[in-house]
Formats: structure tokens, C-alpha cells, sequence
């Protein structure tokens, strides 16, 4: 992904996890603004096997008209 937005002179954003391996859905929440238009975001960590709550996370998304994947 950072990769491709230096390729399409995109912004790249990270919500960063808790110390406990969690991510919060407020958190990549809080990384969109009215110019996003996708968000990454894993089902399930392969290292902590905290899954997010991304009902909530693509819900949001949509509502403001962005992407999820």
C-alpha cells in the first residue's frame, strides 16, 4: 500500500494498535477525511488473533462514501 500511494502521490495513513495488540475502530475512524477513498484494514492479526470490529469500521466507511477492503 505505501508503495502504491508514493506511486499515485496518495497520502498513506495508519491507525495504530493498542499495546495490547488491539485496534480500535475509532482509531482508523479517525484517520479519514473528506478526500479518502479506501480503507485497508485486516478481519483477523495473525500475530495477536485480535480481530476488530470491522462491521462497525465498513459501516462508517460507507456512509461516507469510502471503500473498505
Amino acid at each position: 500500500w505505501k508503495n502504491q500511494c508514493e506511486k499515485k502521490c496518495a497520502q498513506f495513513r495508519v491507525a495504530l494498535a493498542q499495546t495490547d495488540g488491539s485496534l480500535r475502530a475509532e482509531d482508523v475512524l479517525a484517520q479519514m477525511d473528506s478526500r479518502t477513498r479506501l480503507i485497508a484494514v485486516t478481519a483477523m492479526s495473525n500475530v495477536t488473533g485480535f480481530c476488530p470490529d470491522v462491521d462497525r469500521i465498513i459501516r462508517e466507511a460507507h456512509k461516507r462514501g469510502v471503500l473498505v477492503l
